[in-house]
């Protein structure tokens, strides 16, 4: 009986084996497909099982699940993650990488340059996102255009121009830039950010092509090309001597304040009409008021220029006496007028340039401008329109001079005057020169 109970217990125990080795059989049916996945910064990661491991069974892999709770998709870096079957880990290894290079919006694709030089990235950009932590900077620079041959463009668009705004919107036609972002914008790879600048300082006048970057840290980079117009050379304002002003019937009180003034700039020429006025009355009565006048003028690189005066204005039946100490009569010297048009003809010589002809009925009309002017120091007329109403084709203005040469070297010194002085394209001239209280107004006029 002892034996027969024995050999019961080894069966049942043989059994009970051979039931759980069947059973974790077919529970070991889940296999990895690889032991790491690469993943693209920023992209987002399947939560199939079934693009993970395989399984033996519908059922096994219906109750299976992934573990991505510790993958940050948006920051490269290697990361633990898992799928679960059975309850059981099968753990697997993601690789986060970052092989796209920065994405950036521009703003602009033009900036300028003034006294301080300095231009920087974020001119160009009005946003730029990466996964991966990222510098901007420049990598190459070239002139493209010098002063002079950003000043023949110049001289050819801006008589069309009225003010500096528009100016400013209209660079990017004026210059013959333009923006392809499909053909002007490319990326690279193993761009090292040390080796990027942070800033451009360009040390001449002109139009400048630069490389602008955005590289990460694995070296990808989106390159742009850019543009810098620089202009280093601050705007010149002439005449701001102190100076009275007799008051007439036909003084433009509203412009008296910048009788004898004017503003030359490098790029833009004559820019009188954009000098911001301020004034400050130091005495006034009825008949008599003196003030201090600034003058503030700014150009494209916002190089910023000022000038202050002391004007006084009294009327008309007060004396002024000239800087000679002498009374000066009021009314047209046309001696002087006429030597004006031998010192341009000499102008016009040296540099290979046909001589002009004096021109009566042009004399009439720079009579009549340097009355205008006299209170109205500008182009722009009293009544309120240009002197390209007119039939003449070019105007030099100018006041304070006291002497033919002294008038001739102003104009002379001035790019935009001389131009006109020995432009090619002129073949009549006059002047005239008007004295009112002691003050000279000088007007040269060119006609074709």
């Amino acid at each position: 009986m002892k034996n027969l109970i024995l050999r019961k217990r080894h069966l049942y125990i043989a059994v009970g084996c051979m039931y759980i080795s069947l059973f974790l059989t077919g529970c070991s049916g889940t296999e990895l497909l690889q032991d790491s996945v690469t993943v693209e910064a920023g992209e987002s990661m399947s939560d199939d099982p079934g693009d993970y491991a395989s399984f033996t069974s519908d059922s096994a892999k219906e109750s299976a699940f992934v573990k991505l709770d510790g993958v940050q998709t948006d920051k490269a870096g290697t990361y633990q993650a898992a799928v679960v079957s059975g309850n059981k880990d099968y753990p697997f290894t993601v690789e986060v990488v970052d092989t796209t290079a920065p994405e950036g919006t521009f703003q602009t694709y033009f900036a300028t340059a003034g006294e301080e030089k300095t231009v920087t990235p974020d001119m160009f950009l009005d946003g730029c996102t990466d996964y991966s932590d990222f510098s901007l900077g420049f990598r190459e620079n070239e002139l493209i255009n010098t002063e002079e041959e950003v000043q023949e463009l110049f001289k050819t668009a801006l008589p069309g121009q009225e003010n500096a705004d528009e100016l400013t919107l209209e660079l990017d036609k004026i210059l013959g830039l333009s923006w392809d972002q499909e053909n002007d914008a490319w990326t690279e790879q193993e761009v090292d950010m040390d080796s990027l600048s942070p800033e451009f300082a360009p040390d001449q006048n002109g139009l400048y092509r630069v490389e602008l970057a955005a590289a990460d840290e694995y070296g990808n980079a989106s390159l742009m090309n850019c543009y810098v117009l620089a202009d280093l050379t601050a705007p010149v304002i002439s005449g701001a001597e102190d100076t009275t002003v007799v008051l007439t019937a036909d003084t433009d009180f509203e412009h008296a304040n910048i009788y004898g003034i004017s503003v030359e700039d490098n790029y833009l020429g004559d820019i009188t009409d954009l000098v911001e006025i301020k004034e400050d009355i130091l005495e006034s009565s009825d008949t008599y008021l003196k003030a201090k006048v600034a003058y503030t003028i700014s150009d494209l690189g916002g190089n910023v220029t000022t000038a202050d005066r002391e004007m006084e204005f009294m009327p008309e039946e007060k004396t002024v006496v000239a800087s000679d100490n002498s009374t000066t009569p009021d009314g047209y010297n046309d001696t002087w007028a006429y030597e004006l048009l031998d010192l341009v003809n000499q102008a016009r010589s040296a540099v290979g340039t046909h001589n002009l002809e004096w021109d009566d009925s042009l004399a009439e009309l720079a009579k009549i401008r340097a009355q205008e002017a006299s209170v109205k120091f500008s182009h722009e007329r009293p009544d309120g329109t240009h002197i390209a109403d007119t039939h003449m084709c070019g105007e030099n203005l100018a006041g304070n001079a006291r002497s033919v040469t002294e008038v001739f070297n102003l104009w002379m010194n001035s790019s935009g005057h001389r131009s006109n002085i020995e432009d090619p394209m002129y073949t009549r001239f006059a002047a005239a020169c008007y004295s009112v209280g002691g003050k000279y107004t000088w007007v040269q006029v060119f006609g074709l």
